[in-house]
């Protein structure tokens, strides 16, 4: 049976109107979330300004400004927000519960297996974590002889064949060597850009590591100077600078951009510089908030598993190469200066320093 004209006039125009009603007036004029402050008139509707910033690698400075300019909650898109502050808001954000968002699972799940990164359900999150958290905890990595000889190239032989088809295992794996490549590689790259650069600082660094007897060997008590160098090349030089995203419960997804959480201008004096005896000549309270405002590794549940391993690698890396080295700038024909991406490294590709 056909329809009349009228009818189907009539059932174009109402799904039209519901259409227009869905996708624009509810969005841009009913929404909870319409009167919150955007970017860009069409962030109400549709999330085009946001893929433009991605596009183009500016999403991360924008955010910045535009929370400087407009305050600290922001409406991307009709679902999702930016929100910027850490006094209440982000914390229970982060470490409330909130599960993840599918963000990460394009990026980080190996040949479709999740891994401890990409799950969205807390549950499966904190099962995977209870499994592998002990073979990153700071007392297994500096008393375990299979940490201390994992560079070596063996293979033991008691190692089944059938692991090989385990997607699970292999994913972990390979998003936590992806992780210390990207970070804490990238990190290093500066952590010896920046002294190279400074002298003075320099030479204070390595005054430290060159009374250790014999000079390569770790100290038994944490390094006064080595930990805030590489620390503030962490805060400063942030690698993974992208928004950390949660599913709220109404179906929003909320995030809290790294450049307005971490550094915080009202507790870091200079917060673009990069100043190792920030860390040393902090006061005991101000130090304890400057700690608070450290989320390179991120917070709660969801935080960074390997970060005591990052920590001891990065500064037994630091340690070992000024107790008998120094470092200038030899040639910079690479850019320095970070990418405005989620994993960010240096625009150019290289740099060279002289030993």
């Amino acid at each position: 049976m056909l329809l009349s004209p009228a009818a189907l006039v009539v059932g174009i125009s109402l799904s039209a109107i519901l259409l227009l009603y869905k996708f624009i007036i509810y969005p841009a004029f009913l929404s909870p979330f319409s009167n919150l402050p955007a970017p860009h008139w069409s962030c109400h509707i549709a999330p085009f300004w946001l893929w433009w910033a991605k596009y183009f690698h500016h999403e991360n400075h924008l955010l910045h400004v535009n929370h400087l300019a407009q305050g600290v909650v922001l409406r991307l898109s009709p679902g999702l927000l930016s929100v910027s502050v850490l006094e209440g808001t982000p914390r229970p954000l982060i470490s409330g519960g909130f599960p993840n968002t599918g963000y990460y699972s394009p990026g980080f799940a190996i040949n479709g297996a999740n891994n401890i990164s990409t799950f969205e359900d807390n549950a499966d999150h904190l099962s995977r974590n209870r499994i592998i958290y002990n073979t990153f905890s700071n007392s297994f990595v500096l008393s375990s002889p299979t940490a201390q000889y994992s560079l070596n190239d063996v293979k033991p032989s008691n190692i089944e064949e059938g692991y090989a088809n385990r997607p699970k295992i292999p994913s972990d794996m390979f998003e936590h060597n992806s992780a210390a490549h990207e970070t804490s590689g990238n990190t290093l790259a500066y952590a010896y850009d920046d002294p190279s650069r400074q002298p003075k600082v320099q030479k204070k660094l390595r005054e430290e590591p060159r009374t250790l007897e014999p000079l390569l060997k770790p100290p038994q008590a944490p390094a006064e100077f080595t930990f805030p160098a590489t620390k503030d090349a962490v805060i400063i030089e942030t690698h993974v600078k992208t928004r950390k995203s949660r599913q709220h419960p109404r179906r929003h997804d909320c995030s809290a951009p790294r450049l307005r959480s971490s550094p915080n201008h009202w507790d870091f004096s200079e917060p673009e510089r990069w100043d190792p005896d920030r860390w040393i000549n902090a006061g005991k309270e101000q130090l304890g908030e400057m700690c608070r405002y450290f989320w390179a590794f991120g917070s709660g549940g969801c935080m960074c598993i390997g970060s005591n391993f990052a920590w001891f690698s990065m500064k037994d890396n630091v340690r070992n190469v000024y107790s008998n080295l120094t470092t200038t700038i030899h040639d910079h024909g690479g850019i320095m200066t970070l990418i405005d991406a989620y994993l960010a490294g240096p625009k150019g590709t290289w740099a060279r320093d002289q030993v």
